[in-house]
């Protein structure tokens, strides 16, 4: 129910009346107490209207009115609003971690001055890719405006050039300047590609589509797209949904290596069990880091299997008679 109400409440919604009276009719059959944590989720974002106002008015970033006359760049600040989540009612949540533009950056350090002094006991850590962003693509024939995923935003803003020559970047460029990994970047040029923002010029390397080709320059193949409409939108279908495995293969990688360091957490746990009490079998290592890790062990015996074959292979455990696991001295 937390992460169901997670994923609704962080969606760009002006209402949420119908998770409201959900959550109303659970409490009365299950109790305040045990919908105690989604009552602190709902509470975050209504209170987050509240503070993210008060700190965009304090810190001078509310979009100022566009002043033909003037010479001053204030219209084209963008607009910077936060969500606000109390860290421990919140399921865990999969984050990917890449580097925003600098003027993103700015106003994410302006906006967290204004929320501590706001809020002196708390401090923000911004999750930046859990955002939506509105972006308008100003090219040579056309002005693209839609609304993106935040790392989306993020690849596509790292085409940016001030020549008026077609920038062309590759998978693994773009990884490194963004510190992204290589299957979210994929992911999202090609996101891009289905948008015919960007051609896919060669395997892994994306150039910037400013003027979309006419059909005898696709019926060449010169951008990568077929010549006739229908082709066209069947390659495109083919291409978002290439985007899509992408980003879940992305999101996969992510989610296996925050699983990967939170065991790493367990595995002095178990080297202590190992060592005071010898060698044991899978299920009664199972067993023992239910008493001793507090919570509970969060993990499936097949997890754990996995990750001490891990360790077999590199050399830190060893498997003796009986399937039972022991420290390499």
């Amino acid at each position: 129910m937390q992460r169901m109400l997670a994923d609704r409440l962080l969606q760009k919604r002006t209402d949420f009346d119908q998770e409201m009276s959900v959550l109303e009719l659970l409490k009365l059959r299950f109790g305040d107490n045990a919908l105690q944590a989604c009552e602190v989720m709902m509470r975050d974002i209504f209170d987050s209207r509240r503070v993210d106002a008060v700190v965009r008015n304090d810190q001078d970033l509310t979009r100022k009115p566009a002043v033909s006359t003037s010479s001053s760049d204030d219209e084209d600040i963008p607009e910077l609003h936060a969500k606000i989540l109390s860290h421990f009612f919140w399921p865990e949540i999969q984050e990917q971690d890449f580097n925003v533009p600098e003027e993103i950056l700015e106003l994410q350090q302006r906006y967290a001055a204004g929320f501590a002094s706001l809020k002196q006991s708390r401090k923000l850590t911004w999750l930046n890719g859990l955002g939506q962003v509105t972006v308008e693509l100003d090219l040579e024939d056309r002005v693209f405006v839609d609304e993106v995923s935040t790392w989306q935003a993020t690849v596509i803003y790292a085409f940016d050039s001030p020549s008026d020559d077609a920038v062309s970047k590759t998978a693994n460029e773009l990884a490194e300047e963004l510190d992204m990994s290589v299957a979210l970047v994929r992911s999202a040029c090609l996101f891009w590609v289905s948008k015919r923002i960007l051609a896919e010029v060669q395997r892994d390397t994306f150039r910037v589509l400013e003027v979309l080709p006419n059909e005898e320059d696709e019926a060449v193949g010169g951008t990568g797209v077929s010549g006739t409409d229908d082709n066209a939108g069947d390659t495109s279908a083919d291409t978002a949904a290439a985007a899509e495995a992408a980003a879940a293969a992305a999101a996969k990688e992510s989610a296996e290596a925050a699983a990967m360091e939170k065991m790493n957490l367990y595995w002095q746990f178990i080297m202590g069990m190992l060592t005071n009490q010898g060698a044991m079998p899978l299920q009664r290592i199972v067993m023992m880091l239910k008493i001793a890790v507090p919570g509970g062990f969060p993990f499936s015996n097949e997890e754990l299997r996995e990750f001490l074959a891990g360790m077999v292979a590199k050399g830190k455990l060893e498997i003796i008679s009986g399937g039972n696991y022991k420290i390499v001295q």
